[in-house]
């Protein structure tokens, strides 16, 4: 069903996280991108990187790994782990001519 891509191999995924939000005007913005990225290298990335996914993600054990039901963990995992922030979408490369978006 898969061809090759079946077989145990690794990917390069590139993350895009998009949220929304009133601005401060004291601090001029409605996020702080640093604080953001590093909860999300400790909740998602520090998670799933350099892992057998099949062994990481819960329930996906026999099944195959695909972008979809990666992009649905980390969507789901997000909005579970860091409710504070209003994610209105998530852009999960696998390469650059395949990617999928998660909206709210």
């Amino acid at each position: 069903m898969f061809g090759k891509c079946q077989n145990i191999h690794g990917h390069n995924y590139q993350l895009e996280v998009t949220v929304s939000g009133s601005v401060d005007n004291k601090k001029g913005y409605f996020v702080n991108l640093h604080e953001l990225s590093e909860l999300i290298q400790y909740n998602v990335i520090g998670l799933i990187d350099h892992q057998y996914l099949n062994e990481v993600l819960p329930g996906e054990k026999d099944k195959p790994v695909t972008l979809e039901v990666v992009s649905a963990w980390i969507w789901e995992t997000l909005n579970k782990k860091l409710p504070q922030y209003n994610f209105e979408k998530i852009r999960l490369w696998e390469t650059p001519d395949n990617s999928v978006e998660i909206y709210k």
